[in-house]
Order: C-alpha cells, then structure tokens, then sequence
C-alpha cells in the first residue's frame, strides 16, 4: 500500500511524526506533498504538484480544512480513498469552547461545515480519543465504523530525567479555557496561606495569559511565578525539576473529551499528574494510582488534592511510577503503530 501525506501539515508535529512512522514501520510506502505557502497560491501548488505524484491508493490529510477538501475533491477525480484527521472540531473549539466566534453566526456555521463536509465524505475519519470520536459521530452524523482512534503523540525528549526537584508545582500551557488556569489561580490563593510551602510555575502564553496574570495580581499573591516563554527543547528541562505537573481543569464539555498532549509529556518523564475527572482520563488512568484527579472546574477540590499529594511522598512517588506504566502501554510509539496498522486494515477491508 502506498499513502499520499498530503497538505499544509506542520511536517515537524509530534502526531504527524509518529502517524509518518507508524505507517512505515507497518510496511506502507509514504509520500509526502506537503505546501505551507499562502493559502491564496498554497492550493493551487498542491493541485498541480499532485498531478505529476507516483501512484499510489490513499490521501492522507490532516488539520487543515483546505487541504482536506482539496485532497477529497482529488480523492473523487483519481479514485483513491481518502483518511482525514481533523485532530479537533473547529467549530467546538473556537465557537463553544474558546468563544473565540458568536455562535449562530455566519462563521460559526461556515466552521460547523468545515468540520462537517470532510468528515462525511472522507472513507475513514482519525481522532484523539474516543470520547473525541463519539463527539464527531454524534455532532456530525457519521457512521461509527469510519472513525478511528490514533492516541495524541509526544516528542521523543521528553523521558525519564534525572533533573534536580525543585518543588514547584507546574503549568505548561498556552492559557486556552480549556485549562481552566482560572481554576490554578483560585486554588492558589486558598493554598497561600497552608503550613505546608507550596509555590507554582506558570510556563506558557496564549488567549487568558493577561487575565490570569490580572487575577493574581489583583490577589496579590507571591507564590506564583510567570515565564511566558522558552525554547521548546527546554521544556523538559522544566517538567523535570517539577514536583508536581498540572492538566487540564476547564468547565467545557472539550475538557472531558480530551487527554492533554502536556499530560501526557509529564507521564513520559515519570512525574506525578493531578488533572480534572473526566471520561477520557478514566479510560486509562486510575484516581490515586497513575495520577490524581479532582472535580472539573472546582478550584476547592483541587487546592485539596495538591495538598494531599503534597504532604504524601510516597503517593507522588507511586503514581508516577505506575503513571509511566501506564503511558508505556498506551500512549506510546509502540501504541500508536498498532493504531496505524488497524487504519491499514480498514483501509484493505474496503
């Protein structure tokens, strides 16, 4: 078999490298068309470039909802089947999740489609998780069987480290509601005051940096830090000297979709995680085993939780213990290879 990888992709993404290989190492012959210029000549190009491509029987096409209707409208002139993955519903995640767009509006519609279409035409649809999956065969009428899981991927750098423990407890993030950093700060202030020193480090930018920097200034509070940014290969670095590592906290229903790509770089370096209860993270992961959980969207029940894990050496140690474990067998490269071999299979079967 061979597959087409085929638009504006970040050809450096951690899910793009792994899908690339797992494919490969599963004995597919990939070929690679790949154009980030301007949209306005970007498809254009890809048209043109793919006409002179090897033959070969897939499209793959991610993300980019340009390149996935162009790569299904080229899936219908040339007869070859076509797997889309859309990583995240647009329409969930700019309109309802971030509010980023009114929903109702014009835009909000023109997203909702743009999920939509290429979900519905594509012969095989990959998300995330399958709480993800269910979201998108529900939302946009889709027939279960066509859609797949592929597990969220991590770079190779982040591993089991030797750092030096700082003691700070850690979120990594680009602010998005999704996090719920609302809810850090919150439990925060309710911890300043606690006999046990508990200091946190906020690493990241984004959409809710400023109001979360207002929020705690308003507060006052002195025991956060702020670094808006740093090289990404000195991330680990960072999560390493962690004692403790921060998911994801928000009150959407995304957040109960989703499995953290932060969740699961800290899981790889073996630090202990307190994220929110969620469906998606008690598909894999046991409360006080391989990670910590508090109630979504509840800054009193997480200060209680970090607490706990705080004054509970043991505990920290064994749920990152047993949360290493439990990333090994499911979130791995190994993982994510037998992922893209059900999509080959599926894509033989029809």
């Amino acid at each position: 078999m061979k597959i087409c990888f085929f638009g504006g992709y970040i050809k450096n993404s951690p899910r793009n490298i792994n899908i690339i290989k797992g494919f490969k190492e599963n004995g597919v012959e990939v070929i690679e068309l790949n154009d980030t210029s301007h949209p306005a000549i970007r498809y254009i190009k890809l048209f043109f470039k793919y006409l002179f491509l090897p033959k070969h029987d897939v499209i793959f096409t991610n993300l980019s909802r340009g390149s996935a209707l162009m790569a299904l409208f080229l899936g219908k002139i040339f007869k070859r089947k076509v797997v889309f993955d859309p990583f995240v519903s647009l329409y969930d995640t700019l309109v309802i999740d971030r509010r980023l767009i009114k929903s109702g509006s014009l835009k909000a519609k023109i997203f909702y489609y743009l999920d939509k279409i290429p979900s519905k035409i594509a012969d095989i649809v990959i998300l995330d998780t399958n709480e993800h999956a269910n979201y998108f065969v529900k939302e946009f009428n889709l027939k279960k069987d066509k859609v797949k899981v592929i597990s969220a991927s991590i770079l190779s750098i982040f591993i089991p480290s030797k750092f030096e423990n700082k003691g700070y407890i850690l979120y990594c993030g680009s602010y998005i509601p999704v996090h719920g950093t609302e809810y850090i700060i919150e439990a925060a202030k309710k911890l300043e005051k606690v006999k046990v020193e508990i200091n946190f480090l906020f690493l990241g930018n984004g959409q809710d940096y400023k109001k979360i920097k207002e929020i705690t200034d308003k507060y006052k509070l002195k025991n956060i830090q702020f670094i808006k940014w740093v090289e990404p290969e000195e991330v680990p670095k960072y999560i390493g000297e962690a004692d403790i590592c921060l998911g994801v906290f928000g009150k959407s229903e995304k957040a109960k979709r989703i499995i953290a790509t932060k969740v699961l770089e800290y899981i790889a370096m073996k630090k202990p995680v307190i994220t929110g209860d969620c469906e998606a993270i008690r598909r894999f992961f046991t409360n006080k085993k391989d990670i910590l959980l508090c109630k979504m969207a509840d800054s009193s029940s997480l200060a209680k939780v970090i607490l706990e894990l705080k004054q509970n050496e043991k505990l920290k140690k064994n749920i990152a213990k047993e949360g290493y474990k439990t990333y090994q067998k499911n979130f791995s490269f190994q993982k994510i290879k037998y992922q893209c071999r059900e999509i080959i299979n599926a894509l033989k079967k029809d």
